[in-house]
């Protein structure tokens, strides 16, 4: 991203009065303004730190496959040790 860039474009996006309340406390107690927090999110997002998940069932497959790969890896540290693994 060129950060010479001058910075004069917007997003909008709409939400309740409870939703903006809630927004704005959370920025104000971590010492940013809504245009800092919401740049830090955006540019969060845009670097994959931040991943948006359409569909609940698609959040699920994806925590139970990192369930499995971590399960993998533990298994495999375990038998390097030489740990029995009950069956």
């Amino acid at each position: 991203m060129n950060t010479e860039e001058k910075a004069d474009k917007r997003l909008a996006v709409r939400v309740t009065q409870t939703v903006k309340d809630a927004f704005n406390e959370k920025a104000r107690k971590s010492g940013k303004t809504e245009s800092q927090a919401l740049l830090a999110l955006v540019l969060q997002f845009i670097g994959g730190e931040v991943e948006i998940e359409s569909d609940i069932n698609t959040r699920l497959q994806r925590l139970e496959e990192e369930i499995r790969e971590l399960k993998q890896v533990r298994s495999g540290e375990l038998i390097a040790s030489g740990t029995r693994i009950a069956s």
